[in-house]
């Protein structure tokens, strides 16, 4: 189980740091020519996710991926998926304590919320542009000017993907 653990806080850092609830119920569908799209559940507000699955992504997602309408088995019940997210907690709390993992800057245990930071601030070392690490992670923009600016195109958010995958020592 704790690989199970290990290989689900790793794929939320490889699509943006997504949400454990974006990954839970993703389906089958929404991976498509090498990529992975789907709408942040979290923000309700229709925020579009498109990344590049990158190859320790698609290793993980073929080792878990099963036929039918989800990739991952589980019930998608809400009281399956609280039950899911207080026991994935408890895991990634074992694996912390098991391989003595610290979480910077400030200690604390890891936790779901764990991969969205470190995804975000690797990008934030590298001087990645605030705008891009928006769109990766799939955050809402906060200034008016922002609205009237295009989204990076695919070749750039690909790039930047890989930067802070390539960058991350796990």
């Amino acid at each position: 189980a704790k690989q199970k653990y290990i290989d689900l806080f790793l794929l939320q850092f490889y699509f943006g740091g997504c949400d454990l609830i974006d990954l839970y119920y993703l389906k089958n569908k929404q991976l498509r020519r090498g990529r992975v799209l789907f709408e942040r559940n979290k923000t309700n507000t229709g925020t579009r996710i498109d990344l590049k699955i990158h190859p320790k992504a698609q290793k993980l997602l073929d080792k878990y991926k099963t036929e039918g309408e989800w990739i991952f088995p589980w019930l998608k019940e809400k009281e399956a998926y609280e039950t899911f997210r207080r026991t994935y907690q408890r895991g990634l709390i074992y694996v912390q304590e098991l391989y003595s993992i610290e979480v910077l800057p400030d200690g604390g245990n890891m936790g779901a919320k764990v991969a969205r930071h470190t995804f975000a601030n690797i990008a934030k070392r590298l001087h990645m542009d605030p705008d891009i690490i928006r769109e990766l992670m799939g955050h809402e923009r906060d200034q008016v000017d922002n609205y009237y600016k295009d989204v990076y195109p695919e070749q750039e958010r690909d790039y930047a993907l890989f930067e802070i995958i390539s960058s991350f020592i796990c």
